[in-house]
């Protein structure tokens, strides 16, 4: 125990004392170390009757983002067949969800329970890109593929089999609510899914149509630069599917690639002419919003080199129908490799060694 606190810096407490170190506070009693937030609490748990029938062994609160990261990056150092990794991994998944989790530990016999409460993380747009960022400049931040794409195979409908631990959950908590994709469950452990190419014909609501035109303070619709750009990308009288083409491709030849790890807004991207594809991605729905085309941002995953990466491109309502671009390519479309879903609940599955990719075929 003494190397333990020795290697990671911390003083180690003489027996009946109590130590700091960052915001944790660590009390000794003989070979008992107790870990808090609070120094009353690890007083209390030092000197509780060891006689007791229930002692409290935790409280205190996390950050929910921050609490998932540590849970993530232990169990993502545990090794495959060590049952602590699924379990450690799935609480950070969790505890990500939260803003802020409360928690207390108490311990009966031999029994432990724990009480949380959480404060909902009701994420932004912003939120969901600095995801993706994170994923891109992470090292374990693709799903290997049994085989590579053709380049024949990525414009047209695919269909992968997933082995997932539960495939239910993953189907909502991954693909619920995303356009061209179709989940089903195919087996104890195994999950197909489907991706169209464009999603079915439907009329916009107009509630959600205000939405993908809204004024986002990051999108910057406004700026003198914006408006410009908007306007001289295609003629006033051009259909949504060409104004999409032009932005598509002006965006991919505007901006020079670079891994950014900043929230940048719509405006500083235009001048900075660069940014990875969550940059691309921004610039682009600030484009088609400002000429009165409903767009937004759509995370997921597509196909590189034998896996699926993190990545962002464009969704946009011609009047008709759904339909989705990549600026970051400069594609004025996108195919089945092009797979919308969940990037924070993937990379959570990711990390626990949980989401494997065992079969990809063209759609029937």
């Amino acid at each position: 125990m003494e190397e333990a606190f020795a290697e990671g810096e911390i003083p180690y407490p003489s027996d009946g004392a109590v130590v700091s170190h960052g915001q944790l506070r660590y009390a000794r009693r003989g070979d008992l170390i107790v870990v808090g937030t609070h120094e009353a609490d690890v007083v209390a748990t030092r000197d509780a009757d060891p006689g007791a029938t229930e002692a409290r062994v935790g409280l205190g609160s996390l950050d929910g983002a921050r609490g998932a990261a540590i849970l993530m990056g232990i169990a993502g150092g545990l090794s495959a067949d060590d049952p602590r990794r699924q379990s450690i991994g799935m609480m950070g998944a969790m505890v990500g969800l939260g803003r802020e989790l409360s928690f207390e530990a108490t311990v009966e016999g031999e029994t432990m329970h724990v009480v949380t409460r959480a404060l909902p993380n009701l994420a932004s747009e912003s939120d969901d890109r600095l995801v993706i960022d994170h994923a891109l400049g992470s090292t374990r931040n693709a799903i290997t593929l049994p085989r590579r794409i053709r380049d024949a195979e990525s414009d047209g409908a695919l269909t992968f089999v997933l082995e997932v631990s539960d495939p239910e959950l993953v189907a909502a908590r991954l693909f619920g609510n995303r356009r061209r994709v179709r989940a089903r469950v195919v087996g104890e452990r195994r999950l197909e899914v489907t991706v169209a190419t464009v999603a079915d014909a439907g009329a916009l609501p107009a509630t959600e149509r205000e939405r993908l035109l809204r004024a986002d303070p990051m999108l910057r619709l406004d700026a003198p630069e914006i408006v410009g750009a908007a306007s001289a990308l295609a003629p006033a009288d051009a259909s949504a599917a060409d104004v999409a083409a032009a932005v598509s491709s002006w965006v991919h030849a505007h901006l020079r690639y670079e891994l950014t790890s900043e929230n940048l807004d719509a405006s500083t991207i235009l001048a900075r002419e660069r940014g990875d594809c969550t940059e691309h991605a921004r610039l682009a729905v600030a484009l088609l919003r400002r000429r009165g085309i409903p767009a937004e941002v759509r995370e997921g995953f597509t196909s590189a080199a034998g896996e699926l990466v993190a990545h962002a491109w464009v969704t946009y309502h011609d009047g008709e129908r759904f339909r989705e671009i990549d600026p970051t390519g400069g594609v004025d479309r996108v195919g089945g490799d092009h797979v919308p879903m969940s990037v924070t609940d993937a990379m959570a599955l990711i990390a626990m060694g949980d989401l494997r990719v065992v079969e990809v075929r063209a759609a029937r």
